[in-house]
């Protein structure tokens, strides 16, 4: 490598780390509408999955039937056995899980109002229907919910491409 190359690669990367710094500075986006088909009933779904208020979730999760009792033992501070759940600061309930690179990730509790929606997001990929495995792995970097896997395999068994 010459040293105009050198200098030129390096330029680039500080170029990058720039854009890479502003970017996550940003705290609010606007969805494009020009991406989306606009007449397309999958878009409406989509942009619906989207928009979906952090409130609502946060009492859906609440009221949830299957997440009662994680909700009570994330309450339970007290308790003398370790606890993989916890409430955020903002009221939602997360399960803590370290990943393969020895990460500590936080998964959110879907209530079941919106689990279809996030098994068809995680599920139908735009290159095709993904299958049980790929679709596990995708959902559980940010999601959980109890029995997932059994779901999971159900509707990717039912899945109609």
């Amino acid at each position: 490598m010459t040293r105009s190359q050198a200098k030129r690669s390096s330029e680039e990367d500080r170029n990058k780390e720039a854009e890479m710094g502003q970017t996550e500075e940003m705290t609010h986006f606007e969805i494009d509408e020009e991406i989306l088909p606009q007449d397309d009933e999958e878009y409406k779904e989509i942009k619906k999955l989207i928009e979906v208020n952090s409130k609502e979730f946060i009492e859906s999760q609440h009221q949830s039937r299957d997440l009662a009792p994680l909700l009570s033992e994330a309450k339970n501070e007290s308790s003398s056995k370790p606890t993989d759940f916890k409430i955020k600061e903002n009221g939602i309930l997360v399960k803590k899980k370290i990943d393969k690179n020895e990460n500590e990730r936080e998964l959110i509790f879907v209530p079941e109002k919106y689990r279809d929606q996030i098994k068809s997001l995680c599920h139908d990929s735009t290159s095709g229907h993904l299958g049980i495995v790929k679709t596990k792995d995708r959902l559980v970097r940010y999601f959980y919910w109890p029995n997932y896997c059994k779901e999971i395999k159900e509707y990717v068994k039912t899945c109609d491409p």
